[in-house]
């Protein structure tokens, strides 16, 4: 990860260089710098999932919560079901906790909310995890929500199998409701 990530950055940085040589746009080498963060951000972002994972779930998913909310927006209440620590592979945790990152810093930019909720449930037959807030909601179309990451967000739960629903209307709030069917035995490890 960090070889392909220093690849992609020297190549940016290379492309900055010849666009400066050759007199381009100020536009374009702006647009390159801005690339270059984004991809430092998803960077991190992924390095910081990876160190979460170390630990249960439950303190991935507690700490993940505590790190978006530092500037203390709204209060966020969290609730993990402990069995989920013997119920999920490794690789779905990750992509949990990115789906997670992804709607938790979405309410916290954008919902203006007084409080919000983070529930994680297990039944015999489903891992439920829910993101919600009070906040004001937003008129929910396909197109528009790409630009919130939810496009991003139904990607990595369809990579694991799970399914991504999104109960929003202005003034009322946001839910994100992520499904993720549960078999018998996870795979690649647990949580534990």
């Amino acid at each position: 990860i960090i070889c392909q990530f220093h690849d992609r950055i020297v190549r940016t940085l290379r492309q900055v260089q010849i666009a400066m040589e050759v007199g381009k746009p100020t536009n374009f080498i702006i647009e390159q710098v801005a690339e270059m963060s984004k991809m430092l951000q998803v960077f991190l972002d992924d390095l910081k999932a990876g160190v979460l994972l170390g630990s249960k779930f439950k303190i991935a998913l507690k700490t993940l919560v505590e790190d978006l909310n530092q500037e203390g927006a709204f209060p966020i209440d969290v609730y993990v079901d402990q069995a989920i620590e013997d119920s999920i592979s490794y690789d779905q945790g990750a992509e949990l906790l990115h789906i997670l990152r992804e709607a938790i810093r979405n309410s916290v930019q954008y919902s203006h909310a007084k409080n919000g909720k983070v529930s994680v449930k297990v039944s015999e037959t489903q891992i439920l995890l829910e993101v919600s807030d009070n906040g004001v909601g937003f008129e929910f179309d396909l197109v528009g929500a790409q630009g919130h990451g939810l496009g991003k967000m139904a990607l990595r739960a369809k990579e694991i199998g799970a399914r991504l629903k999104v109960n929003s209307q202005p003034a009322k709030g946001t839910t994100i409701v992520i499904e993720l069917p549960r078999k018998a035995e996870a795979s690649n490890g647990t949580y534990s």
